[in-house]
């Protein structure tokens, strides 16, 4: 991320996700690789800024694959999701708590709409974390 004065901040990053599903006791992968840029503004904050709320938009971009390519299964049926390049977007709901000036504790929810992708379009995520900055 690259946070500015008025600690609105631009997101940039990669992401990798995988989410299994059962057939026949059988895990089959759907693996979404995706590049991701967005920006946040505040929206509430207390008059210090130490804690923060805050709304992002992103763009994504990426590749999905399904069973990794492999379209039989061992049984003989077919999975008839293939891989395809996937793209949409993300609203973010991010609350920010700086615990020093360097130290920010992190509790985001993301909804994301993907598009071109068999396996339904709409995932949320939800993430805690700890953001360390260094300059």
């Amino acid at each position: 991320t690259l946070t500015n004065r008025n600690r609105t901040y631009w997101l940039y990053g990669l992401d990798y996700q995988i989410k299994k599903y059962t057939y026949e006791n059988k895990a089959i992968p759907k693996a979404q690789f995706t590049g991701e840029l967005g920006y946040f503004i505040p929206v509430l904050s207390d008059k210090g800024r130490n804690v923060c709320f805050r709304i992002g938009l992103s763009a994504l971009g990426g590749f999905e694959t399904v069973n990794w390519g492999t379209s039989l299964l061992p049984d003989g049926a077919a999975v008839t999701n293939g891989d395809s390049f996937i793209y949409g977007g993300g609203l973010t709901a991010a609350f920010d708590v700086y615990l020093t000036d360097r130290i920010v504790f992190l509790l985001q929810v993301k909804e994301r709409a993907l598009f071109g992708t068999d396996a339904g379009n709409f995932h949320t995520q939800i993430g805690l974390g700890v953001r360390i900055i260094i300059n």
